[in-house]
């Protein structure tokens, strides 16, 4: 089932619950209500970030 999602690559559908479980926390840890998910990199989002934009 977890193969069939979108953009779920052969080898990975084993960590999709780990890893949810994972950022859950860590946004329970640091007090986060929301995460932004990007298709885009990390300059990108730092650009984006400086000038403004969300």
């Amino acid at each position: 089932e977890r193969l069939k999602m979108k953009g779920m690559e052969k080898g990975r559908e084993d960590l999709i619950i780990p890893g949810t479980v994972i950022t859950l926390k860590a946004m329970e840890v640091w007090d986060q209500k929301r995460l932004v998910v990007s298709d885009l990199g990390l300059r990108e989002g730092a650009l984006l970030d400086g000038l403004g934009c969300r």
